[in-house]
């Protein structure tokens, strides 16, 4: 399996897992549960102590934030929360048109 490494990118999705547990009031036992991956590996991720990261992890925990993979990078990060003020009916637009704008290349 595929291992992610990084430290700017593993300190933006440290950041990007805590906020995210703080706005849904969930404790890492809670968090761990939601996402199926042991509380050890997530206590390791947001303390700092892992520098590698499989990506198979990452996915869990973004599927379970709704986030896509691209989300922890700093320069998407503002336009993110832009995204989450919209309205759901409209989010889910505005996702698709990220998503084929990614998938067919034409960024």
């Amino acid at each position: 399996m595929e291992d992610i490494k990084g430290s700017s990118f593993l300190e933006n999705l440290r950041c990007l897992i805590i906020k995210e547990m703080e706005k849904r009031h969930w404790d890492m036992t809670e968090m761990a549960i939601q996402c199926d991956i042991s509380y050890r590996n997530l206590q390791s991720i947001l303390y700092g102590e892992r520098k590698d990261i499989k990506l198979s992890t990452i996915a869990k925990i973004c599927n379970v934030l709704n986030f896509h993979l691209f989300v922890v990078d700093n320069d998407t990060e503002e336009c993110i929360e832009k995204i989450e003020k919209i309205n759901d009916k409209h989010k889910q637009s505005v996702y698709d048109y990220i998503d084929y704008i990614y998938t067919t290349g034409k960024h």
